[in-house]
């Protein structure tokens, strides 16, 4: 099993794969070993930029601000991952959240009129609720 750190709370996920990095962080596909269906989740491992130059406090405080903001949008639209749990650990801040299956715009491309319409009718739907929100998404 990989690990992604000591938290006890990590001891609950078992990693299967990093599925993902970037400037933010790593995310890992993972099953929730505690859950009797050993559900799917994505752990997003994030790593502030520019730590040494801003508190500790401030960084937490973003973290926290990005939690709550998580768990109303996911928990109240179909196309946004809920959050299942969020915690620190050790200076890295960690999101778990709902992992929904699909597939990738390179597994389908090329890609018809018609699909890239829909597909493009369905992302402005959910940043219309993002907007209506008055929530900007940005990696710190």
């Amino acid at each position: 099993m990989n690990q992604v750190g000591s938290h006890p709370l990590l001891d609950r996920y078992q990693i299967e794969k990093e599925i993902g990095s970037g400037g933010f962080g790593v995310t890992f596909l993972a099953k929730d070993t505690r859950m009797p269906s050993q559900r799917t989740v994505v752990i997003k491992k994030l790593k502030p930029s520019n730590t040494d130059k801003v508190d500790h406090k401030i960084i937490e405080d973003f973290f926290l601000k990005e939690a709550s903001i998580l768990e109303e949008i996911g928990r109240n639209h179909p196309n946004i991952p809920e959050l299942y749990d969020y915690f620190e650990d050790g200076g890295n801040f960690y999101l778990v959240q709902e992992y929904i299956e699909g597939q990738t715009l390179a597994d389908i491309s090329p890609i018809s009129q018609e699909q890239a319409f829909s597909i493009l009718t369905s992302l402005l739907r959910t940043l219309q609720y993002i907007q209506d929100k008055g929530l900007i998404h940005r990696d710190y």
